[in-house]
């Protein structure tokens, strides 16, 4: 999102996954489809090109007492029309990222799982979908998918993490906030379970995130749309299709600090962005965390270096061209950036409140 991030090769098997997720759907909502038609044997015609043996697992694999084929038989079970509903919402919202395509036709718009579908249907449609992601991709199970790169190995969130991080070796940082990423964490950049569960495996709803941009109090299950509007993503940025690198600046702004751009446009998305997973305030810890920081370092500028202001400025400016080599590889860099550019203006409030401080120092020495 702050930075360009690039999908691996292995993007095809999660791809492999949607398509398989799509066969499955589309043959349950045939019309002349029923519960007892749904059998092991039956699934397994549907794609005669995966193992047998990992269909047979695949079709008993359980969740919450559920089996695979149990949620497949409950598909089968709806009407015709509520099996044209899901194919047309299904369809739909796999057209989601046409949407972020600048001068192209907008698709139909994207919407998150209706709840006044009739006899559980919204369940059914989530139960579904529920298990392509965890336990079979998540927690190991995995894909039974022939590629090289893979050597034999089932497809899992692993692989692809690994594969992930590889691709985009030249970030080591959440690239929502900057910030560190222990703890970091697969996420969903549109929330599964509630609102898109078709979207579970889709690669272009998977992100590897920082554990305090996925928390309940900031990203967590809220939505990076305008559900209410016709076009629901054209103010919003998305970590692949819409980043906003090379598209702001920040800036502190009273108790927040704020990406900006000059374009309204952009900057409602960055706003936006900002909103959802309360940069704004995040950020501004930080910048006093790097004021604390800055003011050891004048001390020791002070006290032990013995330096003037003029030196000082040079020691800030040293430090500030390291931080530069190190954007997008530490933690923060941006925020340290821009609180070492307000320290370097001699218009800013930082700049007189350090040099204060500067000179606090050297009396105390005296």
């Amino acid at each position: 999102m702050l930075y360009q991030i690039n999908l691996p090769n292995s993007t095809q098997y999660l791809e492999w996954i949607v398509q398989f997720q799509s066969d499955l759907l589309h043959a349950l909502c045939n019309p002349t489809v029923n519960a007892p038609t749904v059998t092991v044997d039956w699934v397994k015609q549907q794609r005669q090109d995966i193992d047998d043996g990992w269909m047979n697992r695949f079709c008993r694999w359980k969740k919450d007492g559920k089996s695979m084929l149990e949620r497949m038989k409950a598909i089968a079970r709806l009407s015709q029309a509520n099996k044209l509903a899901i194919i047309i919402h299904y369809k739909n919202n796999l057209r989601y990222i046409e949407a972020f395509i600048d001068g192209q036709t907008p698709p139909p718009k994207t919407t998150p799982l209706p709840h006044d579908w009739v006899n559980d249907t919204a369940s059914i449609y989530r139960n579904f979908f529920e298990m392509f992601y965890n336990p079979i991709f998540y927690n190991k199970k995995g894909y039974p998918i022939q590629a090289d790169d893979l050597d034999g190995q089932l497809f899992t969130k692993d692989n692809y993490l690994k594969a992930y991080r590889n691709t985009n070796s030249n970030i080591d940082v959440c690239l929502l906030c900057d910030g560190g990423m222990d703890g970091c964490e697969l996420d969903h950049w549109l929330p599964k379970t509630n609102y898109f569960p078709e979207l579970n495996c889709h690669p272009q709803n998977l992100i590897e995130i920082c554990k305090n941009c996925n928390s309940v109090t900031t990203k967590g299950e809220h939505l990076a749309m305008d559900e209410d509007e016709d076009q629901p993503f054209a103010k919003w940025l998305h970590p692949h299709l819409r980043s906003a690198e090379g598209n702001f600046r920040l800036e502190k702004q009273d108790f927040t600090v704020r990406l900006v751009s000059d374009d309204e446009i952009i900057q409602q998305k960055l706003d936006n962005f900002g909103k959802l997973i309360k940069l704004g305030s995040r950020w501004f810890r930080e910048w006093k965390t790097q004021e604390k920081i800055v003011k050891k370092h004048i001390r020791r500028y002070v006290n032990q270096e013995h330096l003037d202001d003029v030196h000082i400025r040079t020691k800030i400016e040293d430090l500030k061209r390291n931080i530069e080599t190190e954007i997008g590889l530490e933690p923060h860099s941006l925020v340290k950036i821009c609180f070492l550019d307000s320290v370097l203006d001699e218009n800013s409030s930082e700049f007189e409140e350090l040099s204060t401080y500067a000179q606090d120092c050297r009396a105390e020495v005296r």
